[in-house]
């Protein structure tokens, strides 16, 4: 299962034990504080920050583009941390992605959930290597 948790409120050392903490694996932009604790910015961070001009909602269907964008173009860095989130949930079973959106607001993580949920993993024959194909359901 694959799961989100919010950072917000925690303090530096408890940051430092979720660096550590294989099953967290964090999703945000970089702050100080994440700095401090050790905790870098993730290639699956939402570009799209929330201003006066663009609400939440909006900046979340601006990254459902950018990121669907980036898979089909074939992004490496991206598919491949996608591709070790797997591994992590096949391997721990539970694993959460972390950021700062309050758990009751809609949060560039449920994106992210919903795209890892509907992936397979498919292999090519030919190449001898696993892929990942998308086969997100179209949005009404």
């Amino acid at each position: 299962m694959i799961g989100r948790v919010c950072v917000k409120g925690c303090s530096v050392a408890s940051l430092h034990l979720h660096r550590n903490d294989k099953r967290f694996v964090y999703i945000g932009r970089q702050n100080a504080r994440l700095k401090y604790a050790g905790i870098e910015e993730s290639v699956l961070a939402n570009p799209f920050k929330i201003t006066v001009d663009r609400n939440r909602v909006r900046s979340i269907n601006l990254y459902r583009n950018w990121i669907r964008e980036k898979i089909s173009i074939g992004n490496k860095s991206i598919i491949k941390e996608l591709q070790r989130i797997k591994t992590l949930e096949d391997t721990y079973l539970n694993v959460y992605l972390a950021c700062w959106c309050e758990r009751n607001e809609p949060c560039h993580a449920d994106v992210l959930i919903d795209i890892l949920h509907s992936w397979k993993i498919v292999q090519d024959a030919k190449a001898q290597a696993t892929y990942f194909t998308n086969s997100i359901r179209e949005e009404k």
